[in-house]
């Protein structure tokens, strides 16, 4: 287990016993304030992993999964049959609906661009906005973005959700993923 935590880049986060870096951790922090989520809107949710982990938190919260690689939809459609709060969509988040292309090799990557490039194939876009009134979610909201360098046009089509948003979770890096991609700093 310490071998593994030194590998995941945890073994240094413990205070007192306790993991203080950890989703689980942060999230126990975020219920501790008592502060509450209608809704989980989890964008890139690959095989939904990280809204099964964030649903032992906020349990009556509904979710949406938004996952633009059609490769997770069973797993994502067993996580809809077996569970009463969670549904899914097959697309990418964007600033517009329409289409954007989408680098799918890596089942766990893939970046998201409004050009075409070598290896990319075209799918779905719906902004933010359109699922969160065409879906009638309730908010507030914890809204996650696990995109690879495509944040920002997928925040520029949230705009009127994210006013009603309690937390924001966004992956962000310290290099250049895609063309598009803005760094840590820069968001």
């Amino acid at each position: 287990m310490k071998r593994l935590r030194r590998f995941l880049g945890i073994g240094d986060s413990l205070v007192g016993g306790k993991d203080t870096l950890s989703l689980d951790a942060a999230l126990s922090r975020f219920r501790a304030r008592d502060i509450p989520i209608g809704t989980v809107i989890d964008i890139g949710a690959s095989d939904g992993r990280w809204s099964l982990t964030v649903n032992k938190y906020f349990p009556n919260a509904r979710y949406l999964l938004v996952e633009a690689q059609a490769a997770h939809e069973p797993a994502l459609d067993l996580l809809k049959r077996t569970s009463g709060n969670i549904d899914y969509m097959i697309a990418a988040a964007s600033d517009r609906s329409g289409t954007v292309y989408f680098e799918s090799g890596d089942p766990f990557g893939g970046v998201a661009s409004h050009t075409h490039e070598r290896g990319m194939v075209e799918v779905p876009a719906v902004t933010v906005d359109e699922l969160v009134q065409d879906r009638g979610l309730p908010s507030p909201y914890l809204l996650k973005l696990d995109t690879h360098g495509f944040e920002a046009p997928i925040l520029e089509g949230a705009g009127a959700t994210l006013k009603r948003t309690q937390l924001v979770v966004v992956e962000t890096y310290n290099f250049r993923i895609g063309s598009e991609s803005l760094l840590f700093h820069e968001m």
